[in-house]
């Protein structure tokens, strides 16, 4: 019996953490938002990021996601991009201050007017830099921090 009581709890509220919601529960003034970013959007995920709402998605073989708060405001846009779309001066800054780096993945992010990019460097590290070139923060993970994660993930 007690068993059956957890299941049934469990069942209950396990909606609630899956965190996706149908394009029905987005409000009207959100969705407009979205829209008129992407028509082409595909592969379209929704959730709750606190009171704000996250949308992942696909767009002209982009993968991209927005942070639109309930209003429909625009807070953030991130778009995946190939290191070749990088600007030079963010090239340049990252080959003379990483040398020997590769870089693994890449992101534009588009938020307070302000465009920044995303670096993450094979060797453990994540910079975010402006189009100039400009560091604005970086992480450089030791192996410690790596073992520490690789935890966490198994557990």
């Amino acid at each position: 019996m007690r068993y059956a009581m957890i299941l049934c709890v469990c069942a209950t509220i396990a909606p609630g953490f899956a965190g996706g919601l149908k394009s029905g529960d987005i409000p009207a003034q959100v969705m407009s938002t979205f829209k008129t970013a992407c028509q082409k959007a595909e592969d379209v995920h929704w959730k709750t990021k606190g009171e704000n709402f996250k949308v992942n998605y696909e767009c002209n073989d982009a993968d991209m996601s927005m942070i639109i708060d309930p209003d429909g405001n625009l807070l953030e846009k991130v778009t995946d991009i190939k290191s070749t779309g990088l600007p030079a001066g963010t090239v340049e800054v990252l080959s003379t201050r990483y040398p020997g780096f590769k870089i693994r993945e890449s992101e534009k992010v588009e938020r307070n007017g302000t465009i920044e990019y995303e670096v993450d460097l094979a060797k453990k590290a994540e910079v975010i830099l402006n189009a100039s070139g400009n560091l604005i923060r970086e992480s450089v993970e030791n192996d410690a921090d790596e073992n520490e994660r690789e935890d966490d993930d198994h557990e």
